[in-house]
């Protein structure tokens, strides 16, 4: 009986184990191409999707993938980090997407990021927008566009030329599990001008109702090995 029950034991740790190896995702990367960092996992070289899913804060990123026509997309720097200036810290985490993005006279660039953002604990209540150091001169502008979808037919759009810093909060009205984010920035320098912004961001304010798979995963397994203690006390007892 005693041998059964440690054998049983064993084959139970290794299922909680390779459950929990299986369970485990890639922590989302930095990328900073000024120091030579290789070409981000997030998105193929092209900037179509490759299926890489990491967490951070809570949070599942998915579904990348950028397109800057004339330029590789692996120019586009990305920092995973929390909202400045957020209390208590290391709330709402994000995402920093780093150029600079710049044209001078006659030039046009245009760079789409979307991606898929889903609560591995609780729903995300808020999407906070940011844009860093946006300035034109002459007949420059810039006009950025960010697309919220909680579904395909169910969109919110925020749309704005920006000068200086822009921080912006857009309340989701029902809590959701998950939502696609797609970002469009335009910036042209017309016959005399230029255009300019450093990095866009997005962070992400959300509840913490649910215990994350891994949690329950190890919950399961203490009650388990409480369980096998007890038979095994039970046992001594009869013996």
């Amino acid at each position: 009986m005693k041998f059964n029950l440690t054998r049983l034991s064993l084959l139970a740790l290794i299922c909680l184990v390779s459950a929990s190896i299986a369970m485990a995702t890639p922590t989302c990367p930095s990328t900073t191409l000024a120091n030579g960092t290789p070409p981000p996992a997030y998105e193929n070289p092209d900037g179509s999707t490759n299926g890489y899913v990491c967490d951070f804060g809570g949070l599942e990123f998915s579904n990348f993938t950028t397109m800057i026509p004339g330029i590789a997309p692996v120019s586009v720097g990305v920092s995973p980090g929390f909202q400045p200036g957020t209390t208590p810290p290391n709330t709402n985490p994000g995402f920093v997407f780093n150029g600079p993005f710049h044209v001078d006279n006659g030039g046009i660039q245009d760079v789409m990021v979307s991606f898929t953002v889903t609560a591995l604990t609780g729903l995300l209540t808020d999407v906070h927008i940011q844009l860093d150091n946006s300035f034109v001169t002459g007949t420059g502008n810039i006009s950025y566009t960010e697309q919220v979808c909680l579904s395909v037919t169910n969109c919110a759009l925020f749309i704005d030329n920006p000068s200086g810093n822009l921080i912006s909060d857009l309340v989701l009205t029902t809590p959701q599990k998950s939502i696609s984010i797609s970002k469009d920035l335009i910036l042209t320098g017309g016959a005399n001008g230029t255009a300019t912004m450093s990095a866009f961001s997005n962070y992400y304010s959300h509840t913490s109702e649910v215990p994350e798979p891994r949690a329950v995963s190890a919950l399961l397994g203490l009650g388990f090995f409480g369980i096998m203690a007890f038979m095994k006390r039970r046992q001594a007892v009869r013996s």
